[in-house]
């Protein structure tokens, strides 16, 4: 009877290894299944968020696009959404913070820098720093137009039309052929004293 209960322990001792090593590798392939539906669980998400977005429902946008960068930090569009939605309801603060978390997380992508300056110019009138992140955008993506027109707007705006115009000259060489910039040339050179 002896022999029967050890054969017994030994056999339940290998079902709860073979059970505890079953378990694991299950573990294991829910981690790695998770790992790879993470971006789509959060695009999905980020879809959703867009919806409430589009419907002007921006704190039903909010609580999604969180939960999308919970998932999935960072994912570009979610950040940059997330800004705008603060942005919609006024909460400025709270935008310029986000385009900031996003900017470390991508520092060569210009729309964070650019939307920054827009709050300052739109939202704040404070050209001046408006200036600082439009020239900053400027230098991390050459060719950003709206940034160059932003400038000579925040150079008007301040009264320095010299330094608007020479912005804008500036902007001719990086962009030859644009034709409106020849019209931004020429309103500003009628308003300049002779």
């Amino acid at each position: 009877m002896n022999t029967r209960n050890t054969y017994q322990k030994h056999t339940n001792q290998e079902h709860t290894n073979v059970d505890i090593r079953v378990k694991l590798l299950f573990l294991a392939l829910g981690f790695i299944i998770m790992a790879a539906l993470k971006p789509l669980i959060a695009e999905q998400i980020y879809n959703r968020a867009v919806l409430f977005y589009n419907a002007a429902m921006y704190k039903q946008s909010i609580k999604y696009l969180r939960k999308s960068l919970i998932i999935s930090p960072r994912l570009p569009r979610s950040n940059l959404l997330l800004a705008a939605t603060y942005e919609n309801i006024g909460d400025y603060k709270k935008a310029i913070d986000i385009y900031l978390k996003y900017m470390r997380i991508n520092p060569d992508d210009p729309q964070s820098y650019y939307y920054i300056g827009c709050i300052y110019a739109k939202n704040y009138k404070d050209y001046i720093k408006a200036l600082s992140w439009f020239k900053t955008t400027i230098r991390v993506d050459k060719k950003h137009w709206q940034a160059y027109v932003w400038i000579s707007i925040c150079y008007k705006l301040l009264g320095k039309k010299e330094m608007a115009l020479n912005n804008y000259l500036n902007m001719k060489k990086v962009f030859p052929q644009d034709k409106r910039i020849d019209r931004f040339i020429n309103n500003l050179s009628q308003k300049l004293p002779m």
